[in-house]
Protein backbone atom coordinates (compact mmCIF):
# COMPACT_ATOMS: atom_id res chain seq x y z
CA UNK A 1 0.00 0.00 0.00
CA UNK A 2 1.33 3.51 -1.27
CA UNK A 3 0.47 6.89 0.33
CA UNK A 4 0.70 10.27 -0.72
CA UNK A 5 1.61 12.32 2.25
CA UNK A 6 2.99 15.07 0.21
CA UNK A 7 4.31 16.87 -2.92
CA UNK A 8 7.65 18.94 -3.26
CA UNK A 9 9.38 21.07 -6.80
CA UNK A 10 12.58 20.85 -5.18
CA UNK A 11 15.17 18.19 -4.69
CA UNK A 12 16.45 19.47 -1.66
CA UNK A 13 12.71 20.13 -0.56
CA UNK A 14 12.24 16.69 -0.96
CA UNK A 15 15.12 15.56 0.86
CA UNK A 16 14.58 17.20 3.65
CA UNK A 17 11.22 17.09 4.14
CA UNK A 18 11.75 12.66 4.01
CA UNK A 19 14.84 12.93 6.22
CA UNK A 20 12.91 14.76 8.43
CA UNK A 21 9.93 12.32 9.12
CA UNK A 22 12.03 9.75 9.26
CA UNK A 23 14.00 11.42 12.38
CA UNK A 24 10.97 12.66 14.27
CA UNK A 25 7.95 11.21 13.19
CA UNK A 26 9.04 7.19 12.22
CA UNK A 27 10.18 4.55 14.75
CA UNK A 28 9.95 4.86 17.82
CA UNK A 29 7.41 8.00 17.20
CA UNK A 30 4.93 5.78 15.51
CA UNK A 31 4.01 2.63 13.58
CA UNK A 32 6.00 3.68 10.44
CA UNK A 33 9.88 2.42 9.70
CA UNK A 34 12.20 5.23 8.54
CA UNK A 35 12.68 3.06 5.39
CA UNK A 36 8.66 3.11 4.62
CA UNK A 37 9.03 6.99 3.84
CA UNK A 38 10.24 7.45 0.25
CA UNK A 39 10.04 10.05 -2.58
CA UNK A 40 8.96 9.33 -6.34
CA UNK A 41 9.43 11.72 -9.24
CA UNK A 42 6.56 12.38 -11.57
CA UNK A 43 5.89 12.49 -15.06
CA UNK A 44 7.74 15.94 -15.53
CA UNK A 45 5.71 18.61 -17.69
CA UNK A 46 5.93 22.44 -17.86
CA UNK A 47 3.08 22.83 -15.69
CA UNK A 48 5.32 21.11 -12.55
CA UNK A 49 8.46 22.82 -13.68
CA UNK A 50 9.98 20.00 -15.41
CA UNK A 51 10.67 18.69 -11.92
CA UNK A 52 8.32 17.21 -9.41
CA UNK A 53 8.50 14.51 -6.68
CA UNK A 54 5.35 13.06 -4.43
CA UNK A 55 6.26 11.96 -0.65
CA UNK A 56 5.06 8.47 0.14
CA UNK A 57 4.43 6.10 3.12
CA UNK A 58 5.09 2.36 1.63
CA UNK A 59 3.59 -0.63 2.75
CA UNK A 60 1.89 1.21 6.00
CA UNK A 61 -1.37 0.66 7.36
CA UNK A 62 -1.41 4.27 8.61
CA UNK A 63 -4.16 5.48 11.42
CA UNK A 64 -5.47 8.66 10.24
CA UNK A 65 -3.92 10.38 13.53
CA UNK A 66 -0.49 9.07 12.08
CA UNK A 67 -1.70 10.03 8.47
CA UNK A 68 -2.26 13.74 9.40
CA UNK A 69 0.93 14.69 11.38
CA UNK A 70 2.81 13.41 8.00
CA UNK A 71 1.21 15.54 5.87
CA UNK A 72 1.25 18.45 8.27
CA UNK A 73 4.61 18.18 8.47
CA UNK A 74 4.78 17.89 4.34
CA UNK A 75 3.09 20.92 3.88
CA UNK A 76 4.75 22.63 6.28
CA UNK A 77 8.26 21.86 4.61
CA UNK A 78 6.51 22.99 1.64
CA UNK A 79 5.25 25.96 2.50
CA UNK A 80 8.60 27.03 4.28
CA UNK A 81 10.34 26.59 0.86
CA UNK A 82 7.90 28.88 -0.82
CA UNK A 83 6.67 25.53 -3.34
CA UNK A 84 3.21 26.60 -2.42
CA UNK A 85 1.25 25.70 -5.69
Amino acid sequence: MRHKIGGARTIQTTILVCQYLRDKLASPHSEVHPDMIRYHFTEPTQGNGFWTSDIIVEHANLTNKTASEFVSVCRAFVAGAGEIW
